[in-house]
C-alpha cells in the first residue's frame, strides 16, 4: 500500500479493496512497526489478506539522511 493510504483502520480497509479491486491483487503489503498493528487486524477481520514488511521500512523514514547505504567502507565493515 502506498504510504499514507493506511493510517486509519477504515481509509486502510477502504483503500485496500480498491486497491485488490482495481489491480487483481490476492493482497496487500503494508510497512509493519508496533504502532499501526490495529491496521493489520482490523484488514484481517475484513477478510483482506495481508502481508507485513517488518525488515527495511523506507516508507516509514521521515528525512532523506535517514536512510543510506551502510557498510560501504572497511570502518563501517568493522562495526558489525
Amino acid at each position: 500500500m502506498p504510504r499514507h493510504t493506511y493510517q486509519k483502520p477504515k481509509q486502510a480497509i477502504k483503500n485496500s479493496k480498491l486497491l485488490i479491486k482495481e489491480s487483481g491483487a490476492d493482497m496487500v503489503k503494508i510497512e509493519c512497526n508496533n504502532k499501526n498493528f490495529n491496521i493489520i487486524k482490523s484488514l484481517a477481520e475484513q477478510k483482506i489478506s495481508v502481508c507485513g514488511h517488518i525488515g527495511l521500512t523506507p516508507q516509514f523514514i521521515s528525512r532523506k539522511n535517514q536512510f543510506r547505504k551502510f557498510g560501504g567502507n572497511s570502518k563501517e565493515n568493522k562495526n558489525k
